[in-house]
């Protein structure tokens, strides 16, 4: 079988790869072992029915150009113009049974810049990380949340219907565009620009309790926050930092209005830098706040040092971060 140098560069490098000759077409499948499965067909029909690890897939790759051929007659061989290899085969005992229930489904139109964006928010320097308990997908919104920040797209609704789509499928999935998320009671399937069919398993829970959550937004504070940017920027810097596999800042960052004077301090920098009517004060820890001036902070909402602050970063976007307590 022929196959193009378009065609073998989507196939997903998961654990295991099926190729099945379907009516002139090769059916491609590809799955990990926890639940995450690709699916998209290809011209072109493959002699025989097999399964393939993620390595045969690699080597492929590599071996790709225009007159590249597959044969699974025996063992997975693969020839092109930079040589032949030949792949082991894997047993059928490997086999994925997976369906998908297409009958009681609902579409949610969010597309992969918005999840990206969610999933962006609560990430700690790009890692998924335990802490993440998930990206919630609702008629009205998408939330995203960790045990220290909240990213609120849209309008999320306590009583509206959700689903809670696990972080690492989101990160791989994020890297292709697609336009809507489809889920029925347990699984998710979005189709990316490819048309390849992604399948996930959802996580079982529920919004957090948004509306309760919001009653502790506050007040927009009177304060230009670009303004005092550069002085934010100053004072983490001043934090000491923890090389511990990845880099920690260490202490907080307190930015307060007294007496009609702003201050921004930590244990080793202090200045003085305007003048505010409020009283309030915020203390963030250093990562935290490190990842809030990251965005275009149009508006910060304070209610007292007890809440958490909000920023408004779009007219469609609001995140949420835990100060330190007092």
């Amino acid at each position: 079988m022929q196959i193009s140098k378009q065609n073998i560069n989507k196939i997903p490098e998961l654990e295991f790869i099926k190729f099945e000759p379907i009516d002139n077409q090769t059916k491609i499948t590809a799955w990990n072992n926890n639940h995450l499965v690709a699916e998209f067909a290809i011209p072109g029909e493959i002699n025989k029915k097999c399964i393939v690890a993620k390595k045969t897939i690699q080597m492929l790759k590599q071996l790709i150009d225009d007159s590249t051929s597959i044969d699974a007659t025996s063992t997975f061989d693969i020839k092109s113009s930079k040589g032949k290899y030949k792949g082991s085969l894997i047993s059928d005992e490997q086999d994925l049974t997976f369906t998908f229930n297409e009958s009681s489904t609902q579409t949610f139109v969010y597309n992969n810049e918005i999840i990206a964006r969610a999933l962006e928010y609560v990430a700690t320097k790009g890692t998924i990380t335990k802490n993440i308990h998930g990206v919630n997908v609702g008629e009205n919104g998408v939330v995203a949340t960790d045990n220290a920040k909240v990213y609120l797209y849209g309008q999320p609704n306590d009583d509206v219907k959700s689903i809670i789509i696990e972080p690492n499928f989101l990160k791989l999935i994020c890297k292709k565009k697609f336009t809507e998320i489809i889920a029925n009671e347990r699984q998710v399937l979005i189709t990316d620009e490819d048309d390849i069919n992604w399948y996930g398993t959802l996580i079982q829970g529920k919004y957090s309790p948004l509306n309760r959550l919001m009653t502790a937004k506050g007040d927009p504070l009177k304060i230009d926050f670009k303004e005092i940017l550069p002085y934010v920027n100053i004072a983490i810097s001043s934090l000491d930092v923890l090389n511990n596999k990845e880099l920690s800042l260490i202490g907080t960052v307190t930015i307060k209005s007294s007496k009609g004077r702003v201050t921004i301090a930590t244990e080793n920098y202090n200045v003085e830098v305007g003048t505010c009517e409020q009283e309030f004060k915020m203390s963030f820890f250093g990562n935290i706040l490190q990842t809030m001036i990251k965005h275009d902070i149009q508006e910060i909402y304070y209610k007292s040092t007890g809440h958490p602050v909000f920023t408004k970063i779009s007219d469609s976007e609001t995140t949420m971060y835990m100060l330190k307590a007092e």
